[in-house]
C-alpha cells in the first residue's frame, strides 16, 4: 500500500517536473525577446519593414476594418480593379494570429504579433529540445540561436514566411511524442493517441492558414523523414505504417479543416499569376558556397538596402541567403559529432540516432540552398511532382538554421555528460585549444592582411567587394566581432569542461544571446511609431466616389528599393506616394495590385507600361484611369536627391467605372481581345467572350441596334460596399452596363432583384445587359466555394472534438487459462 500511495505521489507531481522547466524558459525567452528589440517596447518605435508595412500591415488593417464592420473581406474593389481577398492565401486572412490587427491599434498590434511569433518559435524548439532529454541549459541554446538568428530575424519582413515557419517545431514536437506514444500503445484508438494527432492536425491548420504553403510542404517533408528514419532506425515496420497512417490523416484532416481557404485559393490560383510557368528563381537566390563565409562574417556580402549596400552575386536582397546563429553554436554543433561514437544505453542510441536525423537534414537543407551551383535543386525540379511550384532555392536554408540549433544543444549535452570521463575531457580540452587557437589566429592573419590589402576582401566575396571606405570599414569589423565570439567561444568551452563549471552551463546561452545581440540587432530599422498616421496625400474628393476611375500611381510597386531604409521622411513620402499597397487603408480605387496577382491584371498591368505613349492613353481611357500620380523617377528620388514633388494628373477623358454601351462585339481568343483592347474606342464598342461554362452559347446576346447618341442611356449612381456593387441606370434601349471591375467565379448579378448573367467583358472586366427603362442592378460576391468549404470546416471541428474527447473504450483484459 505503500509502494502504492508513492507511486501516486509521483505520478502527481510529473507535470511539475515537465511543465515548470517550460514555463521558465517561456520567460526567460519573452524577457530576451524584449531585450534584443527593446526600442521597440521602451522608444516608442516599431520595425517598419518593408514588406510588412507597405504590403501585409495595409491588408491586415482593411480586413479589420470589414470585420469590425460585421463583414467578410471576401473581395476588395481597392486592389488593381479588384481581387478575391480572402482567396489570396498571402493575405492570411483566416489566420487566427491576425485578429490582433483586427481589434487593436496597428503599433500595438505590430509589436505583439513580431513577439508572438518570435515566442512560438523559440517555445517551439526548446519544447522540442526537452523532448529529446535535452537539459535546460542545452535546449536555451537551441531556442536562442534560432529564435535572434539572422535568418529569423530577417524574415520578419515577409509575414507570411514568418508566421508559417515558426510552427515547423511545435508540429515536429507533436510527431514525435506521437511515435513514442504509438511505441507504447499498440492501438490507435489510445485517447493519447487521438488527443496527439487531433493536436497534429490544428498545428498543420494553423500553419497553413499563415499563408505560405511552401513552408508547409517543407515541415511535411521533414516530419516525413523523421518518421522514416526513426521507424528504420527501430526496424519496425508497423510502428512506420501506424504512424504514417497517423501523420496522413492529420494532413487530410487539417486540409478539410481549412476548407474555406483551400477551395478559395485553389480557384485563385487557376486565375493567378501563378498559373503559368513559374520561374524558380536560380539566378537570384541561389547560395554560392563561399556565401558559407557569412556563417562566420554575417556581413561580407554587405547589408540589408539598396543601392550597393548588398554585392553577393547570386542572391539578390540580404534576407534570402543570411543565416547567422553565431559562433558557439557552430562551434557546439561541431561537438554534436561526439554522439556518432556513442553505443550503450538507449538514451545514447537515441542521440546518436537525431544527430544523424539533424546532420542528414541539414546537409540537404544546404544542398538544395546552392541551386543552381549543385545539381540537387534541378533534380527535384525535373522529377518531384509539384516542385516545379516552389521558388528560391536558398529558403532551404531554414532546415540549416533548425539542424544547426538543435545540434548546438546535442553538443553543448555532449560536453556536460562528457564530465564523468577525465580522459574524455582531456582530449576534448586539447582538441578546442588546437583547433580554436588554430581558427582566431586564421582570422588573425586574414584581419592583418587586409589591413595592408583590403582588396582581399573581393577575393573572399569572387570579385564582387566595392572598393569604397564604408564596406571595407564593414569588412573590418565583422573580423574584429569573429575574433572576439571565437576567443570567448573556446574559453567557455574549456570553461564548460573544467573543474569548476557550475556556471558555465548558464554562460553557454548568455553567451549565444550576446553575440546575436551584437550582431543581428540592427537588421530590421526601428523607426518612429507615428509613421503608420501618416495619411495619403490631398487628393480631390472625386476619386472617393466609386463612380469615378482609377487612381494610377507611377511609384506603385516600388517597394523593392525601400528594403532596409531608415529614413522616416522617405517612407512617409512613399506612402503618400501610393507605394506598394498603402493606399488600401485609405479606400482608394488603385491600379496596383500587391500578393499574389490575377493573370489578366497582370497583362493589362504590362501593357500599360510598354505600349508607345498614344496607345498607353487609349488603353488608360478604357480601363477607366481618371487619375495618375506621376513625378520624378522613384530611383533618382531614392538616390540621387531629386524633388519628392508629386503632380495629380485628372485624365477628363477616362471612361467611369460603370458606363452603358449599345455597340458589342464576341471574341474568343484572348490574344485577339487584347490587341483589339489596345485600340479599342470603348464610347462604341465592348468585347465579350464566352463564360467557361459555355454561358454566351446557352444565352442569346441581344440584337445590335445602330449606335447613336440618342440611344445611350446613364449611369445614375454607384454605390460600392464590401463584397457588393449597387448601380442605378437609365437606358433608352437594350444596353450593355460594363464595370471596370474584374470579372471573377462567384459574382452573381441581379437586375431590379432578377437574376442576369455577367459576361466577361473587355478581356478582364464585366458585363450585364439591362433593358431600356430604368434598374437597379446588384452585384454580389458570393462563392459557393466558401459555403462549401465553411460546412466541410464545421463538421471537421466537431468530428475533431469528438475524437479528442470522446472517451475510449478500455480495453478487454486478455484470459489466461
Amino acid at each position: 500500500m505503500k509502494t502504492d500511495m508513492s507511486i501516486m505521489k509521483r505520478a502527481k507531481q510529473k507535470p511539475l517536473v515537465i511543465i515548470t522547466p517550460l514555463m521558465l524558459a517561456a520567460g526567460v525567452l519573452l524577457t530576451l525577446i524584449v531585450v534584443f528589440f527593446w526600442e521597440m517596447f521602451f522608444s516608442g518605435k516599431l520595425p517598419i519593414m518593408r514588406d510588412m508595412f507597405f504590403d501585409f500591415l495595409p491588408q491586415h488593417i482593411y480586413a479589420g476594418e470589414l470585420v469590425r464592420a460585421g463583414h467578410l473581406p471576401l473581395w476588395s474593389s481597392y486592389s488593381g480593379w479588384g481581387k478575391p481577398f480572402a482567396a489570396d492565401p498571402i493575405a492570411a486572412t483566416f489566420y487566427p494570429p491576425h485578429v490582433v490587427f483586427y481589434f487593436l491599434s496597428s503599433p500595438l498590434a505590430l509589436r505583439l504579433y513580431c513577439t508572438l511569433h518570435l515566442w512560438i518559435a523559440g517555445i517551439g524548439m526548446f519544447a522540442l529540445a526537452r523532448h529529446w532529454r535535452l537539459d535546460i541549459a542545452p535546449s536555451l541554446v537551441v531556442a536562442i540561436c534560432c529564435t535572434f538568428s539572422s535568418w529569423m530575424v530577417a524574415c520578419m519582413e515577409f509575414a507570411n514566411n514568418f508566421t508559417s515557419i515558426i510552427w515547423a517545431p511545435l508540429i515536429l514536437l507533436t510527431m514525435s511524442v506521437l511515435l513514442d506514444a504509438l511505441v507504447e500503445s499498440e492501438s490507435l484508438r489510445d485517447r493519447r493517441v487521438k488527443r496527439l494527432s487531433v493536436m497534429l492536425v490544428l498545428l498543420f491548420a494553423v500553419q497553413y492558414l499563415a499563408g505560405y504553403p511552401e513552408y508547409v510542404a517543407y515541415t511535411g517533408a521533414l516530419v516525413f523523414a523523421y518518421i522514416a528514419a526513426k521507424c528504420f532506425e527501430l526496424n519496425d515496420i508497423r510502428l512506420f505504417i501506424r504512424s504514417l497512417a497517423v501523420f496522413f490523416l492529420a494532413g487530410i484532416g487539417a486540409l478539410l479543416l481549412t476548407a474555406p481557404q483551400l477551395l478559395l485559393s485553389w480557384e485563385f490560383l487557376r486565375y493567378s499569376e501563378r498559373a503559368a510557368v513559374i520561374d524558380p528563381g536560380l539566378q537570384m537566390a541561389s547560395i554560392h558556397p563561399r556565401h558559407l563565409l557569412s556563417f562566420i562574417l554575417p556581413f561580407i556580402n554587405g547589408f540589408p538596402g539598396y543601392p550597393n549596400t548588398y554585392w553577393a552575386g547570386t542572391v539578390f536582397e540580404f534576407w534570402i541567403g543570411t543565416c547567422y546563429v553565431g559562433i558557439l553554436p557552430l562551434a557546439l554543433a561541431l561537438c554534436s559529432v561526439i554522439w556518432l561514437r556513442c553505443r550503450g544505453d538507449a538514451m545514447l542510441i537515441r542521440r546518436r540516432f537525431l544527430c544523424l536525423f539533424l546532420i542528414a537534414a541539414g546537409l540537404f537543407g544546404l544542398l538544395m540552398a546552392f541551386g543552381q551551383h549543385m545539381p540537387f535543386y534541378g533534380l527535384f525540379y525535373e522529377i518531384v511532382p509539384g516542385f516545379s511550384r516552389f521558388r528560391f532555392p536558398s529558403k532551404f536554408l531554414v532546415l540549416v538554421l533548425f539542424s544547426v540549433s538543435l545540434l548546438a544543444g546535442l553538443g553543448h549535452q555532449a560536453l556536460i555528460d562528457a564530465r564523468a570521463d577525465e580522459g574524455k575531457l582531456r582530449s576534448l580540452r586539447r582538441v578546442f585549444v588546437i583547433c580554436g587557437v588554430s581558427v582566431f589566429f586564421t582570422l588573425l592573419a586574414c584581419y592583418v592582411y587586409t589591413s595592408v590589402n583590403p582588396m582581399f576582401f573581393a577575393t573572399l566575396t569572387g570579385g564582387l567587394f566595392p572598393s569604397s571606405p564604408w564596406a571595407i570599414t564593414a569588412g573590418f569589423h565583422d573580423f574584429r566581432v569573429a575574433l572576439i565570439f571565437v576567443a570567448l567561444s573556446v574559453a567557455v568551452l574549456l570553461w564548460l569542461l573544467g573543474p569548476r563549471c557550475a556556471w558555465a552551463d548558464i554562460a553557454v546561452p548568455s553567451i549565444v544571446f550576446l553575440n546575436l545581440f551584437i550582431v543581428i540587432g540592427g537588421i530590421q530599422p526601428m523607426l518612429n511609431e507615428n509613421i503608420l498616421e501618416t495619411k495619403t496625400i490631398t487628393i480631390p474628393r472625386a476619386i472617393a466616389d466609386p463612380a469615378n476611375g482609377r487612381v494610377h500611381s507611377i511609384y506603385s510597386g516600388r517597394q523593392q528599393w525601400l528594403y532596409g531604409t531608415r529614413d522616416e521622411e522617405l517612407l512617409k513620402w512613399a506612402i503618400q506616394a501610393g507605394v506598394g499597397d498603402s493606399w488600401f487603408r485609405f479606400h482608394v480605387h488603385q491600379t496596383w495590385q500587391g500578393g499574389l496577382k490575377l493573370r489578366r491584371y497582370e497583362i493589362i498591368d504590362s501593357l500599360l507600361g510598354s505600349l508607345p505613349p498614344a496607345d498607353s492613353e487609349r488603353l488608360a481611357d478604357t480601363l477607366g484611369i481618371h487619375y495618375v500620380v506621376g513625378g520624378a523617377q522613384f530611383e533618382r528620388i531614392l538616390w540621387s536627391g531629386a524633388p519628392r514633388v508629386m503632380k495629380l494628373e485628372e485624365r477628363l477623358s477616362a471612361r467611369p467605372r460603370a458606363y452603358l454601351v449599345d455597340d458589342w462585339v464576341l471574341m474568343n481568343d484572348p490574344n485577339q481581345i487584347v490587341k483589339t483592347l489596345v485600340i479599342l474606342n470603348a464610347s462604341i464598342r465592348a468585347i465579350i467572350e464566352p463564360h467557361p461554362s459555355g454561358v454566351v452559347s446557352k444565352i442569346s446576346l441581344p440584337p445590335l441596334l445602330p449606335g447613336s447618341a440618342d440611344n445611350k442611356g446613364s449611369v445614375i449612381s454607384v454605390k460600392d460596399t464590401p463584397n457588393r456593387i449597387e448601380i442605378e441606370v437609365n437606358t433608352k434601349t437594350q444596353s450593355l452596363l460594363v464595370i471596370n471591375d474584374a470579372w471573377y467565379p462567384g459574382w452573381q448579378a441581379f437586375v431590379d432583384n432578377v437574376a442576369s448573367p455577367i459576361f466577361q467583358t473587355n478581356f478582364h472586366f464585366r458585363g450585364v445587359f439591362v433593358g431600356p427603362g430604368t434598374h437597379k442592378v446588384e452585384m454580389v460576391f458570393d462563392p459557393p466555394l466558401f459555403r462549401l468549404g465553411l460546412g466541410i470546416s464545421v463538421v471537421t471541428c466537431i468530428a475533431l472534438a469528438l475524437l479528442a474527447f470522446y472517451p475510449s473504450k478500455p480495453r478487454k483484459a486478455s484470459s489466461s487459462l
